[in-house]
């Protein structure tokens, strides 16, 4: 199968990364967990870890857990920027270093600040988290009927604390509304498509162009204007920049598939760049991925105007969410079933296999 090859090279990849004392105890997880390890975590001072089969799991070195030193950090940075961290130096600023096959590095450790109390670099490392990415092919499929109205698939926001799968299920949301029209994916750190060359290393539909390298709000007047999406996609918004470029694509007749970082559905409303995008009705969607005994389950939901709301349209007042301003959130329900992907109650059930 692709997708099994592409996450054993990634891993292998990230073997290569890694010194060696650390790579021959990342080397001790089985196959199992080599498929579906998301991260590695190195704390100076604290045992290596591994996150894999949705548990962590402390990888060992003769016997006993191995150890992460600061020269273990200096070392893996070395090798992650080619031995030339400075040519990384934007990318560092924010805690990160891309790597191929959309993998990534976060860094922390001591700032150094700058006249505007900006950071501008760091040293003395102290932790590291290496993310491998992954495609679930047709992870998006089950979903589809909670994401078309009226025989029209709608804009749709990913919610999710860190590391809960957002990137993974955005990837296929862009492959899946790509049948229906074209996208243009603002993959600003190269997370999503992960191209090389041009090419994307993953499968995000025939009808999906990809600008990679830019700031969201440029890239998204960029697309607008050279390349007429009916959608734009975009992984992780975060300020009042991004919203405000997203309203302005809006206001050209763009939908939009979209990540942001949160755990419960009200927090949007208390996010003022959100709501804003909430109260202007950007998204007509929300889906909330939550994690339960090893699985991520994914929760669907309407966002609508109370008003508007009726036991036709929306259902059970059980269902209901109120998120502020007249806004109301309404769980929908798929009810059918996917012998792929087991769906209830609106909520999709994937085991991470």
């Amino acid at each position: 199968m692709k997708e099994e090859k592409q996450r054993k090279d990634l891993f292998q990849m990230v073997l290569g990364l890694l010194p060696q004392n650390l790579a021959r105890a990342a080397d001790t997880l089985d196959e199992g967990e080599r498929l579906t390890c998301e991260e590695l975590r190195l704390r100076a001072g604290q045992p290596f870890l591994a996150r894999a089969k949705g548990k962590w799991v402390t990888l060992p070195r003769g016997g006993e857990p191995a150890e992460v030193t600061a020269g273990d950090l200096d070392h893996l940075l070395a090798r992650c920027t080619s031995y030339s961290v400075h040519t990384y130096a934007p990318q560092i600023t924010q805690g990160y270093v891309p790597l191929p096959g959309g993998c990534r590095l976060g860094v922390c450790g001591e700032g150094i600040l700058g006249d505007r109390g900006e950071i501008t670099a760091f040293r003395r490392y102290s932790s590291a988290n290496l993310r491998l990415a992954r495609q679930v092919p047709h992870l998006a499929q089950p979903l589809r009927p909670c994401l078309t109205e009226e025989g029209q698939l709608q804009s749709v926001l990913v919610l999710s604390p860190p590391g809960g799968g957002k990137t993974t299920l955005l990837r296929e949301l862009v492959k899946l509304y790509s049948e229906e029209g074209s996208v243009s994916l603002v993959d600003e750190r190269g997370e999503v498509a992960a191209c090389r060359e041009g090419v994307p290393q993953y499968d995000v539909g025939s009808q999906t162009d990809i600008l990679t390298g830019c700031p969201k709000g440029p890239a998204m007047e960029a697309m607008v204007r050279a390349m007429g999406p009916q959608w734009i996609a975009l992984d992780e918004i975060t300020g009042t920049e991004d919203c405000g470029a997203m309203l302005l694509a809006r206001g050209c007749g763009c939908g939009f598939l979209a990540t942001a970082h949160g755990k419960e559905p009200e927090d949007l409303w208390r996010r003022p760049a959100y709501r804003r995008l909430v109260e202007e009705g950007v998204f007509s969607r929300l889906v909330r991925i939550v994690s339960r005994e090893g699985k991520r389950v994914y929760e669907v939901y309407a966002i609508r105007k109370e008003d508007s709301a009726n036991a036709e349209s929306v259902g059970s007042a059980a269902h209901y969410r109120r998120l502020g301003g007249g806004w109301i959130l309404d769980q929908l329900s798929l009810g059918q079933k996917s012998v792929s992907h087991p769906v209830l109650c609106g909520r999709a059930d994937i085991a991470l296999q």
